[in-house]
Formats: C-alpha cells, sequence, structure tokens
C-alpha cells in the first residue's frame, strides 16, 4: 500500500477510537472537535512515522500519547485514563477490527488479503461498529465496573509484560500471534507511561513543599518591625497556602501563625460561636484560613460567616487543594447576587444522607442573578458564573477526579422564602 493509503486506514482507525473513548467517558465528541483534530493529527504522524521506525516502537508511543489525550481532555486520572485506553484499544483493535475482518472473510469466502481495499471495506466497518456502540452501548457502566476491579486488571498486565521480558532475550522481538502481541506492548506502554507519571508526580510535589518551605521561612525570619499586619489579607492568605503544601510541618506552624498573628480568632463577626468553634477544627490550616478569608469578604462589603457542624474533616484531598477549591466555590458563590445583598455562608457539616457519611463544605448565597439553565450548565458543561464561560470549572472539576470529591448544587428557600443556591463540596 502507499502512504496515503495508509494515512486514510490510520484516520479511519482513529475516528474508531475517538467515539468509543467519547462513549467510555460520557462525553459528546462534538463538544471536544478542536482538540480531537490536533490529537488527530498527532496520531497521523505517528502513523507515518511507523513507516520508517520499528512498530512496536510507534505502537507504544501511541498508547502513550492517547493516555495523556484522555488525562488532559477528558480531565481524568492517570490511572483511569489507563483503564479507560486499555478498555478501548481492547474494543476496538481485539473486538471491532476482528470482527469486521471476520464478516469481511465471510463475505470473500476466504482468507482476507492485507491490502487497500479489504482495509478500507473492514476499517468502514470497525468505525461503523464504533458509532453503533458509541449511541446503543453502556460502555461507561461497563467502564465503571472494570475499574472496580482494576488491581487484577493492573496485576494482569504486570504478569503479561514480565513474561514477555522472560520469554524474549532480544528487545522488543516480534511475537507470532497478534492478540498476544497487542496485550503485550499495550500492557508495557501503560505500565511505563504510570512508572513515568508517578516519578513525575514525586518530583513536582517535592519542589512544591520545597517552595512553600521557603516561603514561609522567608516570613518566618522577619523581624518583629517587619511582620504582617492583621489586615493584611492577602499576604496572610499567602502564608496560609504555604502552610497548607508543607504536610507534616503544618499543624504546629499553623497553630503558632494563629496564636502569634491571628490573635486567637477573638472576633465573634466571623460566625456563630465560631472564635470556640474555629479553634476546635481538626485542621488547624483549614481554620486559619475560613477565619482570614472570611474577614477579607467582609472588608470588600460581602456580608458572610463560618458555621461549623462537623469538625473532622480527614480526607483523602491535600489541604492546599481543598483551599484551592474553596476558593473557586467562593468566588462561583458571589457571583449568585449583588455584593450589597450578599449573605453568604461557609458550613462545614456531615452529609447524612451519603452512606459513607462525608464530611461536606456549603457554599450558598442568595440567589437572584443566576437561572436554573445556568445551574445546570455548571453541573454538565462546567459553566463558570465568574469568568461565564464553559469548562470555566475545569480545576475545581480535576479536583474532584484526582481526590475522589462530589460537588453538587441546590436550590433552597429562607424562612422568608428568599432564593439561596447552596454549592456542596463533598471531600
Amino acid at each position: 500500500m502507499t502512504l496515503p493509503q495508509v494515512m486514510v486506514l490510520f484516520g479511519m482507525e482513529y475516528i474508531a477510537l475517538i467515539l468509543l473513548v467519547c462513549r467510555t467517558v460520557c462525553e459528546d465528541y462534538m463538544s471536544f472537535l478542536k482538540p480531537i483534530l490536533i490529537a488527530a493529527l498527532v496520531y497521523l504522524l505517528l502513523g507515518f512515522l511507523g513507516t520508517y521506525i520499528n512498530m512496536h516502537i510507534m505502537s507504544i508511543s501511541l498508547s502513550i500519547g492517547m493516555v495523556f489525550f484522555v488525562k488532559v481532555i477528558f480531565n481524568k486520572k492517570i490511572k483511569t485514563a489507563i483503564l479507560i485506553c486499555i478498555f478501548t484499544f481492547f474494543l476496538s483493535f481485539v473486538v471491532l477490527q476482528t470482527l469486521s475482518i471476520i464478516i469481511l472473510g465471510l463475505y470473500l469466502s476466504g482468507p482476507v488479503e492485507y491490502t487497500f481495499y479489504n482495509g478500507l471495506v473492514s476499517m468502514g466497518l470497525a468505525v461503523l461498529f464504533a458509532k453503533l456502540c458509541y449511541l446503543y452501548l453502556p460502555l461507561q457502566s461497563i467502564m465503571q465496573k472494570i475499574k472496580e476491579s482494576r488491581k487484577y486488571l493492573y496485576m494482569f498486565f504486570g504478569i503479561l509484560v514480565a513474561k514477555y521480558f522472560i520469554a524474549n532475550t532480544i528487545f522488543f522481538e516480534s511475537l507470532e500471534s497478534p492478540l498476544v502481541n497487542i496485550f503485550l506492548f499495550t500492557g508495557f506502554s501503560f505500565l511505563l507511561v504510570f512508572i513515568c507519571y508517578s516519578m513525575m508526580k514525586i518530583i513536582l510535589d517535592k519542589k512544591e513543599k520545597h517552595r512553600a518551605l521557603r516561603i514561609y521561612s522567608e516570613f518566618d525570619k522577619l523581624p518583629a518591625s517587619r511582620v504582617i499586619d492583621l489586615n493584611d489579607y492577602e499576604k496572610h492568605l499567602q502564608i496560609i497556602y504555604a502552610l497548607s503544601l508543607m504536610h507534616v510541618d503544618s499543624f504546629e506552624k499553623a497553630t503558632r501563625h494563629i496564636d502569634t498573628y491571628l490573635n486567637n480568632f477573638e472576633d465573634d463577626e466571623v460566625g456563630y460561636d465560631s472564635k470556640a468553634r474555629l479553634l476546635k477544627l481538626d485542621n488547624k490550616v483549614l481554620a486559619a484560613y475560613l477565619y482570614v478569608k472570611t474577614k477579607q469578604l467582609r472588608k470588600n462589603g460581602v456580608n458572610c460567616e463560618v458555621n461549623i457542624y462537623n469538625y473532622t474533616t480527614t480526607s483523602k484531598i491535600k489541604t492546599s487543594k481543598l483551599l484551592e477549591a474553596l476558593d473557586i466555590l467562593i468566588d462561583e458563590a458571589l457571583e449568585t447576587v449583588d455584593k450589597t445583598r450578599s449573605d453568604l455562608s461557609i458550613t462545614l457539616r456531615k452529609d447524612e444522607k451519603s452512606e459513607d457519611g462525608r464530611s461536606v463544605i456549603d457554599v450558598a448565597n442568595r440567589n437572584e442573578l443566576v437561572t436554573r439553565s445556568d445551574t445546570k450548565r455548571m453541573v454538565f458543561e462546567e459553566y463558570s458564573l465568574k469568568t461565564k464561560k464553559v469548562k470555566g470549572l475545569r480545576r475545581l472539576s480535576t479536583i474532584l477526579e484526582e481526590y475522589d470529591c462530589r460537588f453538587s448544587l441546590r436550590d433552597e428557600k429562607s424562612l422568608i422564602n428568599e432564593k439561596y443556591l447552596k454549592l456542596r463540596f463533598s471531600l
């Protein structure tokens, strides 16, 4: 086959794969046309290079590229992205393409030769089957079942890769069985992605912690005459964010910061009985954040308070990410009403309706500007009230996905029949 013919078949293969990926992540492919087209160019480029380099290296490159495509575009954790790619690769390359070749073989009443015409027909059938899967099969539900037992899936691919290296003395030597070849190289690719990503994450976390320690150390060494004023809220928030990144050292340093600079929360105006309640919070960094953030909002003319009915905030989520999520929720809640009419409340409680009894943080405000349509867009399109952009809540969505947290909205009415919009963050 000529190079243009190979590119046509690669393009059809890509279309089938993208349809399956979009259905598995429960997203409309029309909403992601731009990144899909950009990724198509990369996919075709790798297909082109495959005519000049080792096919196994190209296969690994395609696998790694698709993992990062799913992670970045659809906002998935690396483990979830790997599982989605394993599932869709198997479905596309092993199930649909094999089924297409079998159907073509039955039509020809004989073996299928490797020609452009046969490839066009079989890939056309694969795209058709992928479209039918996109329209009618509950791939997301199937993926969820696989995700629940992912440990066994990782173990399976680990065994395959180990067996491959033991059985072959020459690295990347061709195997006779195409099916085994697909499994082995797919498994190797995803294992490589997982190892590299984990190493990168460890390095970045260490750099982030080191930067936070440097910021706090510089602040801690300031002479008494240059310490930050209680009303310099931005500076206090900067130090609190640094504390949130320090992990092990943060509790002691946050407590000292409260005692030294924040007046021990001696302020009844922060919220109902809050000087006693805030100090009882298990997460001292969160307590300091709520105190300073509330004071800052009041200075800016926003009526707000903190109410605490649950002092335990233990969760998988890092404190730094929790503070980042709260910043986003507060910014969104401030858009529901004119600042002079605001009645913002931040409430820490247990979700009594959830089976696992999660801790939740509710950010509610009087709602006079946001319609039901807007709130639906916030949930389904990550629409931001602050930026007025679709995907404006992408950072919040990333935090939710990474730490298995939840975000929900609800309309409520006060005792005097005023409308409120409550944004709930479940830890």
